[in-house]
């Protein structure tokens, strides 16, 4: 080996071994938040003519959270306004299994990140009437 390319050798060394311990400045990389996702494992039943009320619960991502439901039996609605917008409200009318829909999106920016899940809420008749 040429005498040269000893030296070069070891110059090239020395600058990865402080490349390796004065790593290159600027931002260091933004914490991976953890996975966005639906906590509710399942919905409780309702009765016709009866309050229902269930509080729909995301984790993970960006919050605040924004929540839609879809396939929701008549009578329940998924509420509105600042307190209510995460929760399923109201009385149905007709018994009855259900495939509820609901999906969260949280505040990530450009493209929110999206859960869906589908969970089942059986609706039972009012023995009382």
């Amino acid at each position: 080996m040429r005498k040269g390319a000893c030296v070069s050798i070891l110059v090239l060394a020395a600058i990865l071994m402080v490349s390796a311990v004065h790593p290159a400045r600027g931002n260091p990389p933004s914490p991976q938040a953890e996975d966005l996702k639906l906590a509710n494992a399942q919905l409780p039943e309702g009765k016709i003519g009866h309050q229902y009320f269930c509080v729909v619960m995301g984790s993970g991502g960006r919050r605040p959270y924004d929540f839609f439901a879809t396939g929701l039996p008549p009578g329940i609605t998924l509420g509105e306004g600042k307190y209510l917008h995460d929760t399923l409200v109201g009385k149905p009318t007709e018994a009855g299994m259900w495939s509820v829909v609901l999906t969260v999106a949280d505040q990530t920016r450009p493209t929110p990140l999206k859960a869906t899940a589908t969970l089942t809420l059986k609706v039972v008749p009012d023995d009382a009437k």
